[in-house]
């Protein structure tokens, strides 16, 4: 089972996917990470985190500007894509790509503009 000695808080809806023998699912975990796995049996194996763990957790947002946003539960942020949110990224979503298992971006709804949150290097931490 996926949560077995991971405590989850939730599975974020809609973010799982069946990619051949190798389904991934993100999850917000009850140590405060946001974690996309690869489902293997019954060894599920981390392929990207927030590296938010060790705090308390509060709620995962995708906001309407755009920014996907990590929030704590005094609603402070914990980790969000952008520190300072660019113009110009509303209707965009999130969703792990059918074909490499990434989770992707879609920028303004358009597979086109998309890019990987695994690959991205600025991502904002807040300190703990």
């Amino acid at each position: 089972m996926i949560n077995k000695g991971i405590g989850v808080v939730n599975a974020v809806p809609h973010l799982a996917s069946a990619i051949g023998s190798s389904p991934r699912i993100l999850i917000y975990q009850q140590d405060g990470d946001l974690v996309l796995y690869k489902v293997s049996g019954d060894s599920p194996t981390a392929e990207w985190s927030a590296n938010t763990g060790g705090r308390k957790p509060g709620r995962v947002a995708m906001q309407d500007d755009g920014n996907f946003v990590i929030y704590g539960p005094d609603n402070k942020v914990h980790w969000a894509l952008w520190k300072e949110m660019p113009r110009g990224y509303e209707g965009s979503y999130i969703a792990i790509d059918n074909i490499n298992g990434k989770l992707a971006y879609h920028k303004n709804g358009n597979s086109k503009e998309a890019f990987y949150i695994n690959d991205k290097k600025d991502c904002y931490l807040a300190p703990q």
